[in-house]
């Protein structure tokens, strides 16, 4: 029981950006479809003022089509320009820190076990994990895993192994000692993870403070608070990241989704209204 726990406590704060971006993703639909909804009732009292309306009822199925594919058009449109906006703002800024780290988190892993990529759900660190027996490079990855099946013991024993010979694998242990505190759900404080990273070197803060960022992200969601706020607080201490970088990655991956559905639902909706014409 405690490892299904574990499991969970784990998977639920990964889920709160998946959260987050499906608020954000819900708030531009309804919007969206709102202001096509609205310029297809201005579009039909004035088109039936011209008589254009007349036109493209069932007796004309190419222009139905083609007034169905501007609206379409209107709507994805809209809905991708309203996405953009409600991806700015502090949403952006962490959005821009989770995409840093995320790319600096594949090289690491990369480098520690060539050839895998990281694991994104439970059963897939299981079969990691059954792959890649414990060296001294991939550690920290099996930790990592570990925690994703929510078997804290591993995790814990792992860390037993930690070389803490320098202030960047201090602070390693450090931070993951405190990741297995909060999976296990113990009370945590971040005060030894600041006392070792006053002892980095100018090259590994950059680590440190996303490192840290994620840390209290958990924290803060398995408390039920957001994710955003640290984050959007880290953004600015961060050099070297681009500007949009994780805002423009969210929206291009939603605006697919976006134009797939929706391109969907309309070839749908002339199919059964062609066949009821019919």
């Amino acid at each position: 029981m405690a490892e299904i726990e574990a499991s969970r406590r784990y998977v639920a704060a990964s889920k709160a950006l998946s959260h987050e971006l499906q608020r954000a993703f819900g708030w531009a639909l309804w919007r969206a479809a709102a202001v096509t909804v609205l310029i297809a009732f201005v579009a039909a009292v004035i088109g039936g003022f011209v008589g254009i309306t007349d036109q493209i009822g069932p007796q004309n199925p190419p222009g139905a089509i083609a007034v169905a594919t501007l609206l379409f058009t209107v709507y994805v449109v809209t809905h991708a320009v309203l996405l953009w906006s409600s991806l700015g703002g502090r949403l952006g800024s962490a959005l821009d820190v989770i995409a840093w780290t995320d790319r600096e988190n594949r090289a690491e892993w990369e480098a520690a076990s060539p050839g895998s990529s990281v694991p994104r759900t439970p059963g897939q660190a299981r079969r990691w994990l059954d792959s890649h027996p414990e060296t001294d490079a991939n550690r920290p990855q099996r930790l990592a895993a570990s925690l994703m099946v929510g078997d804290t013991g591993a995790a814990r024993d792992a860390l037993t192994r930690y070389p803490v010979v320098t202030a960047f694998q201090r602070h390693q242990r450090a931070a993951d000692d405190l990741a297995v505190d909060l999976i296990e759900g113990r009370s945590v404080s971040f005060a030894e993870l600041d006392l070792v990273d006053r002892e980095l070197e100018a090259a590994d803060r950059q680590h440190a403070i996303a490192c840290r960022a994620l840390s209290k992200v958990v924290a803060d969601v398995l408390s039920g608070g957001s994710w955003v706020a640290p984050l959007a607080s880290t953004r600015p201490e961060l050099t070297g990241v681009a500007t949009d970088m994780g805002r423009r990655k969210a929206w291009l991956v939603l605006v697919v989704i976006l134009v797939l559905t929706a391109a969907v639902i309309l070839v749908l909706a002339l199919a059964v209204w062609l066949v009821v014409l019919a």
